[in-house]
């Protein structure tokens, strides 16, 4: 068996992005209130905390600063997510009976359906509906 093979055979459980932010607080609001994600974890530490939320089965966690081992010290900057939907109609319907101006409008591009939201961090959440 070649060593690639064999560190293959060890599938991976999940994948989540992580975000690194000033504070979290904000956030926990923010995406499960607003954009209704369902908040998977909480725990502070130190002075900071780290929050992981899930929409549909897509995670995307935050931490601040020392939270974890190793992590950088600086907040991230520019970022966007991107979660593709089979609706971004009804989606966005959805999520702006709860969001109210924090969601942008749908918009119509060559690959498809979009709208963005963007979080109290900064960082922009695309949903995306492909048509092609």
């Amino acid at each position: 068996m070649t060593q690639q093979h064999t560190e293959r055979s060890q599938p991976t459980r999940r994948m989540q992005p992580l975000v690194v932010v000033d504070e979290v607080e904000s956030l926990r609001s923010f995406y499960t209130e607003k954009l209704g994600f369902s908040e998977r974890t909480y725990r502070p530490y130190g002075d900071g905390a780290f929050v992981s939320f899930e929409y549909e089965s897509c995670p995307i966690g935050f931490a601040t600063p020392g939270a974890l081992p190793d992590i950088s010290q600086e907040p991230t900057r520019g970022l966007m997510v991107m979660y593709e939907v089979r609706d971004a109609e009804a989606v966005h319907r959805v999520m702006s009976a709860r969001a109210g101006d924090a969601l942008g409008p749908m918009q119509h591009a060559p690959f498809g359906y979009y709208f963005d939201a963007r979080d109290p961090a900064g960082v922009t959440v695309r949903f995306v509906q492909v048509t092609e």
